[in-house]
């Protein structure tokens, strides 16, 4: 901290100037299943002064609604054993990684949280996180894939955010045309996603076909989907002829139509006509 002096006629005040080196990096806003946990990706910085600080005991404090001690609470301290909320600090303070994990987290609880680190010093960050909660999961991501010729191998994504590290969302694909892998990813803010990546070959029956991801979790009873619609190309099948009239008399006119199945649709057909007398 720096003491900044300001002159006013005769009197001369001290006021506090907060080090822009202090600094944190959190996600802006994050959400979970009203009642499930939420993991708060988190790290830290520290002037160069306090660097030696960084020592042994540790303790990290997430406090609700301000940043200050008045009209605020602090809902959590890994220093305690009783707490509003049971939560871990996943990093380790001493290496500047304040990274956790809140349980139970309600609908009551939706607010600003802001990180307290004490150790050889104590400081509370400006930046906060906003958390908020539903009562549904979000809905799952497909991504869907390109118009694919037959017989080729088609793969569809499909992922959802994955708020809770201890309950997972769970990802399946109905109708079950193929094989899928099931991965964890870590992304950019350091938040979590389960990703399913469906592969099978194609073939004219897929054609048409609604394809549905279907996300499930143990916090909610309530799934929800999404669901594309795939688009195979094949060439022409069951192709046939019909007469009209079905019988019919040297002399007479008769009608054949030609008849296939195919995607995208037959634009024109020809014949070969050989007569025999």
């Amino acid at each position: 901290m720096s003491i900044l002096h300001v002159l006013c006629g005769s009197l001369v005040f001290a006021t506090i100037a907060e080090s822009s080196e202090f600094s944190i990096k959190m996600p802006e806003d994050l959400e979970t299943v009203d009642g499930s946990c939420i993991l708060i990706p988190c790290s830290f910085n520290v002037p160069p002064e306090n660097e030696l600080d960084l020592r042994s005991p540790a303790s990290g404090v997430w406090r609700k609604h301000s940043r200050w001690f008045a009209d605020s609470t602090d809902v959590f301290n890994s220093s305690k054993t009783s707490n509003v909320l049971r939560g871990e600090i996943l990093g380790q303070l001493t290496h500047k990684n304040c990274t956790s994990v809140l349980y139970n987290v309600t609908r009551a609880m939706e607010d600003l949280y802001f990180f307290r680190v004490e150790m050889g010093f104590k400081y509370t960050f400006e930046d906060h996180v906003t958390i908020k909660t539903r009562d549904v999961l979000p809905k799952p991501r497909v991504t869907p894939p390109s118009r694919q010729q037959e017989g080729s191998t088609i793969r569809v994504a499909c992922s959802v955010a994955s708020p809770c590290p201890q309950s997972p969302p769970t990802l399946t694909w109905r109708p079950a045309l193929g094989d899928s892998v099931v991965t964890m990813q870590k992304k950019e803010d350091g938040t979590q996603e389960v990703s399913s990546v469906l592969s099978f070959i194609s073939s004219s029956v897929h054609n048409g076909v609604d394809l549905s991801c279907v996300v499930s979790s143990s916090d909610t009873r309530v799934a929800v989907q999404e669901t594309i619609r795939l688009a195979v190309d094949y060439c022409p099948k069951n192709v046939s002829v019909s007469m009209t009239p079905a019988e019919w008399l040297l002399g007479r006119n008769v009608t054949l139509s030609c008849f296939s199945d195919a995607h995208p649709a037959v634009e024109s057909y020809w014949q070969q006509t050989s007569i025999s007398t």
